[in-house]
Parts: C-alpha cells; structure tokens; sequence
C-alpha cells in the first residue's frame, strides 16, 4: 500500500486496528512494518488474494489467482458484455488461439497440437471417449490413479463392454527400476491393453512417476499411453519432443501455473489428434484439432483467455518456472525434514529423485489415535486454521504439504506443532476413555 495515498478516514481507522495513539503513530506503524515485510509475505500482500491469518499449505489442490489476473478476467468478461456478438464471433476466436499457442509453448509442442479445455479430467475424458476400443481390449490404470480418472475408465469401459484393469503397485517404492519392472510384467500378463494411464505426478501421494521409461515401455507392446499430468505444469519443465512414446497428455494450468481455476492444456500427437473430439459436441467439431475445444456452447470462457497473462506473471513477477520450482523444492524439502524431525516420523519412502519438486509427504505421528486421515484435514483447519492435505496410505495417516513463494519456514513450524497438540489431545481422551 502507498502510505502517501491514505485518506484521513483509512489512517483514523488504522490507528484504531492497531493501538496506535495518534495517525502519525500509525504511519510510522506501516513503513516499519512494509520494511520489515519478507519477501513472502509481501508477494502474498500484494499480489495476491490470500485470507489475512489464514495459513496455506495446500496449494496443490487448487492453486490461487494473482490479483492481476483477477483484474484481468474481469475486464475480458467486461469486454464480452460490451459487445456480445463481436466477442462471440470473433474475439474469443482469437483468444482461444492466442492461449492455446501459449500452453503450447510452454510444454514446448507445435501449436497445432495443444488446446486449452477446462481441467485435466475434461481432457482425459476427451481421449477416452474418442480412442477407438472394442471386443477384449483393456484400459490399464494403477491404485495411484486419481479417483476421478479411474470413474471415467470404469464408466467408458462399462459403456463399451470392454475391461478395465488396475494394477496395484508395490509400497514403498524401492526403485525406478523396481517400479519399471513391474510395469513390465504387468503388461506381460494383460497382452489386451491398447490404453495405459499415466500419472506424472501421482496425487494425492505425489510421486514424479518416470513417464519417459514407462511410456516407451508402453509402446513397445503396441500401447497408446495417455499422461494425467495435472500437476506437472508449473512444477516441471516439460517438453513433449523429449517424450516421443507419450501419444496424449493433458495437466491443469490453475494449479501451479497461476491460472483462473478451470483452466487446462490437452495434447494429442499429430498423427492422432484429429480422431480426438472434446466430450461436449459444438459448432466445431468437425474443425481441426485446436479449434474443436473452442465454443463448446455459450459459456464464460475468460479463464482459458487467462494463460498467456498467468505465464508472465511466473516470468515477470517470480523470475520465470525455473527460479520458481528451486524456491519451492527447498522450501518443501527442508518443511518436510523438520516435520519428519519433529514429530518423530518419516518423509514417504521413496527414492528421492521421485518426489515431486514442490510437494512433500510426512507420516504422520497419529496412528491408531484417528478414525478418518480425510477428516483430519478440516480438523486442523477448524481448530488451527491451517489448510493441508491429509490423506491414508495402506493405512498410515500421511501430510501432503505444498510449497509455493507466499508460504514461510514458520508455517510449517506452526503445524508441527498443531499436530503434536492434536496427538496430546487425542491420547488423553483414549486414555480417559479406557
């Protein structure tokens, strides 16, 4: 805030806020206090439109918007409603091209092979639908799969009368090489999959799977292999002519790109991409790829037009992707580590190399003392006003923490010490119940 622009009301209202006896007293208040701000904190004051108090650990789940991309939509949405026709009929023509371009180069594929659509799911839900199955061919997943994909392979499979499959891997992962080789044999003995789903970053437990080994594996037995990658953009330096063997990959911009939420990129290879129809059927569909995605009906479309203003802002306020995943993997890494220490656990066991950059996950020091690790996530926001991802795997309660550049160290000193509190409170309670 520009202390030179406060009005005598907002300096007289301050003074009181803070205790201050005079305004004078609360201008020296704001300059002291705006020179002392971290970087951190003046990010999240200034550019973005966080709760004042409330601590932000999840930022996987689903992202936040800067103000200047708030500001941003609105003046689109603002501009639709200028002139209706003209934004419909021509304007949002172009900014669906202009955006798409965008994701495109940020994933580093030719633009005639990216769309944005409007979540990871829906661009999953595209290429199922549109891939050519039938008789005893099979769709393969794993147990790590995303809830959500897993709905929609069960549905199309059951909807097609053809199989799904799902194999479950082994926990903890003991290696790259232990995990490629059961992908191996996993195929070895279902010779019917034509499909396999890919997480590149698997949530809620946040393993960077490696897609380049996996996806070759796929091909090797005639296997289209499409990639979730709903948290990778953002978080990992993607580039699509480094993954010949990945045939479709679709991953969320609202999340760690900064974009407004329902904001996504599909891409198809070249040589397949016009048999892949949106799963809305519009005015376009027999156009070619890209612009088929685009007015899917009438409908509110400014937070596709967002991404190109969502990508300069990584680049102009953050120092661009590459300064900002090396904050974030630091920052999460050494949270983890004082948690792991703290609370007399451990982070997931896993090789590191196969730990997503900007999450981290830490056992929890609650076994035994909690019905439900889902529910334990509004307990601590209810009580600590703390929001974080908690989550059971193979029945040990895990914390999923996120780490972006608003978040500071103490943060997460603040929830080692929420959950200590917690587990005290939990064992008394077993204690005088017994």
């Amino acid at each position: 805030m520009d202390i030179g622009s406060l009005t005598s009301t907002q300096l007289a209202y301050g003074a009181a806020a803070v205790g201050a006896t005079s305004c004078t007293a609360y201008l020296l208040y704001k300059g002291v206090r705006s020179c002392l701000r971290s970087d951190a904190q003046r990010l999240r004051e200034d550019e973005l439109c966080l709760q004042d108090g409330a601590i932000f650990l999840n930022h996987g789940s689903f992202g936040t918007v800067p103000r200047s991309i708030v500001a941003m939509q609105q003046e689109l949405r603002k501009e639709m409603e200028q002139h209706p026709d003209r934004w419909f009929r021509r304007l949002a023509r172009q900014y669906f091209s202009e955006n798409s371009a965008a994701a495109a180069e940020l994933i580093k594929a030719p633009t005639d092979c990216v769309a944005i659509v409007d979540n990871a799911t829906t661009g999953i839900n595209a290429v199922l639908n549109s891939i050519p199955l039938s008789g005893d061919d099979e769709v393969m997943t794993t147990d790590w799969t995303y809830q959500p994909v897993k709905n929609t392979v069960d549905c199309v499979c059951e909807r097609r009368g053809i199989k799904p499959f799902c194999m479950c891997l082994d926990f903890p992962v003991v290696s790259e090489d232990a995990l490629v080789k059961q992908f191996k044999e996993g195929l070895a003995e279902h010779p019917n999959v034509r499909v396999c789903i890919l997480d590149h970053i698997t949530s809620p437990s946040a393993v960077l799977m490696p897609i380049k080994r996996l996806s070759a594996i796929c091909h090797s037995r005639n296997v289209r292999v499409l990639v979730d990658g709903a948290h990778s953009p953002g978080q990992i330096d993607l580039n699509m002519s480094d993954l010949p063997h990945v045939d479709y990959y679709t991953g969320n911009l609202h999340k760690w790109c900064f974009a407004p939420r329902g904001c996504a990129l599909l891409y198809a290879k070249r040589e397949l991409k016009e048999e892949i129809l949106p799963a809305v059927i519009s005015w376009w569909w027999r156009k070619p790829f890209v612009e088929r995605f685009n007015f899917l009906a009438t409908r509110d479309q400014t937070q596709l037009f967002s991404v190109r203003e969502a990508l300069s802002f990584i680049q102009n306020k953050l120092g661009g992707q590459q300064a900002m995943v090396k904050h974030n993997s630091e920052l999460a890494s050494s949270a983890a580590d004082m948690l792991a220490r703290v609370w007399s656990t451990e982070r997931l066991p896993i090789p590191h190399h196969l730990e997503a950059p900007n999450m981290k996950l830490i056992r929890l020091p609650l076994e035994g003392l909690i019905e439900s690790a889902e529910d334990l996530m509004m307990e601590i926001y209810d009580r600590f006003n703390i929001m974080v991802c908690t989550f059971g795997i193979k029945g040990v309660p895990y914390c999923r923490i996120s780490a972006n550049v608003y978040n500071e160290f103490w943060e997460y000193e603040r929830l080692g010490e929420a959950v200590l509190q917690l587990r005290t409170e939990k064992m008394c309670q077993m204690n005088a119940e017994k």
